[in-house]
């Protein structure tokens, strides 16, 4: 199994160094924008448009994954939407060093893959306000994307549309 697990390292390894320059620069290149999506969900997701406080539920991660009290009690409970566009960022940026290893017909499945993930990603973190209020009822105040959604859903889409450039790349060479 050990001696399996190497050739196939081995193989990949391989596939890394024969594939071609554009298509590590795209993949790096997505990496980066998909990197920078993750770490922006630490800054703020939404703003009270009635008392424009920039800052009414915490960061990003605290929205996407809900937030307790100390004692146990949900203040607000986890966005199922917002948790599937986090995984298919992490999805995203795993996928893009995959899609380096490879060239031709398989990278531009991986990259087209990649691609309609990271902006669909980026589209659930456009109406984050709206997937908030439906997964809290209790939510009545008006609701402002914050810095932290329009930037990781930029930067998403961003990474999405590189992605894409590369599946189409790979199909015309």
């Amino acid at each position: 199994m050990l001696f399996c697990l190497s050739l196939k390292g081995i193989v990949i390894a391989v596939g890394f160094i024969m594939s071609k320059k554009s298509n590590r620069i795209i993949g790096i290149a997505i990496a980066l924008f998909t990197l920078v999506a993750i770490f922006v969900c630490f800054s703020t997701c939404f703003g009270d448009v009635d008392t424009d406080v920039p800052s009414v539920y915490g960061s990003v991660f605290q929205v996407i994954f809900g937030k307790k009290s100390d004692d146990g009690t949900v203040i607000y409970n986890s966005v199922g939407g917002l948790v599937t566009a986090f995984a298919l960022y992490c999805l995203g940026f795993v996928l893009a060093f995959v899609g380096m290893a490879f060239s031709g017909k398989t990278a531009m499945i991986i990259n087209g893959i990649n691609g309609i993930g990271l902006v669909a990603a980026g589209i659930l973190f456009l109406v984050s306000p709206a997937l908030f209020k439906a997964a809290n009822p209790t939510v009545i105040q008006p609701l402002y994307l914050g810095v932290g959604s329009i930037i990781t859903a930029v930067f998403a889409i961003l990474g999405g549309l590189i992605s894409l450039y590369g599946a189409y790349k790979n199909l015309k060479d």
